[in-house]
């Protein structure tokens, strides 16, 4: 686990940290739109995700610039 990313369960225990869980999908779903505004990335094992429709552990980073 990079320092340069974070895993949605960790903004969710930032949110709610006695009853994270239920906040999960509203942290995965507003990814998705925040991934659609250019704001980040999502990864999933390490690679982009291209397809919003992921399923399984994703991490949250801010866009790469090269």
């Amino acid at each position: 686990r990079g320092a340069n990313s974070v895993c949605p369960s960790e903004v969710a225990r930032r949110l709610a940290p006695s009853d994270w869980r239920p906040v999960m999908e509203v942290v995965r779903r507003a990814a998705r739109r925040l991934v659609l505004s250019g704001v980040i990335e999502i990864t999933q094992g390490g690679k982009l995700v291209v397809d919003l429709n992921f399923s399984g552990p994703i991490r949250l980073r801010l866009p790469q610039r090269y």
